[in-house]
């Protein structure tokens, strides 16, 4: 008796992107190994993106359209609204997508195969960057992780994760405590890759590229490559808004740890723990503990 094929859910969050979606949904359901369903939801696209994904779903029953509701404004509360309206529990493992990648095929089936095999909550993977003009570039995302990295940054770009149910369950519940303000949180990557780690449940993370990650104008963060991305990550360090960040995943993480009873981050991150322990480039670790000398706390608590 042959083994069912895995299926997977595909949380796919669009916004003008009329140019460009067709080629990314099509390198989706080209993916071998695994039955794939795709879920869009679009964020009140002008151009014609959601007039095309409905004509691609007539033909295409692996693509669903979920009902236009409020105007999000960005993608991380777009993938939030996918994560608390999507039923997850019919599918093996579940995915993020971008509006304007290319996924090699082999993608989810080998990132399924890292999930089972690590015995992990979620697996992320370095990228292939590409322009327009023909140029390719790696962005390296693997290597060893530190005890606190989670609680200061993402293991790598959103739309290579890859996730299991239980840690799609446990993001869901964090989203519904509005008083966690998880669904106001800046980046839906760092927080499901802070929830895992806080949780228990663990993450690895590939330096095998697993798809290409386009770079153009409309890119809402990007490969976070050159000096104007260096310069605008300075000053959120300096003017306290990264700081800010993390002292929200931080009460975030502290409850998900709560949840599956598994030992809390601290309330206070330290100043030689940021240094330490925080962002892979050691310049932006050094700024933000100089900018922090008393550390960081979960937001809301006083000690």
């Amino acid at each position: 008796m042959t083994s069912p094929v895995p299926s997977i859910a595909v949380l796919l969050a669009t916004h003008d992107a009329v140019g460009l979606v067709e080629e990314q949904v099509r390198s989706i359901l080209d993916q071998k190994g695994v039955s794939v369903t795709i879920v869009a939801s679009d964020d009140g696209s002008t151009d014609g993106t959601l007039e095309l994904l409905q004509r691609l779903s007539i033909a295409e029953p692996r693509l669903q359209i979920l009902p236009r509701t409020t105007r999000f404004g960005s993608g991380a509360p777009n993938f939030y609204h996918l994560l608390r309206e999507v039923d997850l529990s019919p599918f093996d493992a579940i995915a993020f997508a971008d509006q304007d990648d290319v996924w090699f095929d082999w993608k989810l089936a080998t990132h399924l195969e890292l999930l089972r095999e690590k015995r992990v909550g979620g697996v992320s993977s370095s990228v292939l960057a590409f322009w327009s003009d023909g140029r390719e570039r790696v962005v390296e995302k693997g290597g060893a992780q530190r005890r606190h990295d989670h609680l200061f940054q993402s293991p790598g770009p959103g739309c290579t994760f890859l996730v299991t149910p239980e840690l799609a369950t446990v993001v869901r519940t964090c989203l519904e405590r509005e008083e966690l303000g998880a669904s106001r949180f800046a980046f839906h990557d760092w927080l499901v890759y802070a929830i895992a780690r806080s949780s228990g449940m663990g993450w690895h993370i590939s330096d095998r590229p697993s798809l290409r990650y386009r770079q153009h104008g409309s890119n809402e963060w990007g490969a976070n490559f050159g000096l104007g991305a260096g310069l605008r990550r300075v000053g959120r360090l300096v003017d306290g808004t990264y700081g800010r960040w993390v002292s929200e995943i931080l009460l975030v993480a502290r409850e998900a740890a709560l949840l599956t009873g598994a030992p809390p981050p601290p309330r206070r991150i330290s100043a030689v723990q940021i240094a330490l322990e925080g962002r892979r480039r050691l310049p932006d670790r050094l700024l933000l503990a100089a900018t922090h000398p008393l550390g960081v706390r979960a937001r809301g608590t006083s000690r």
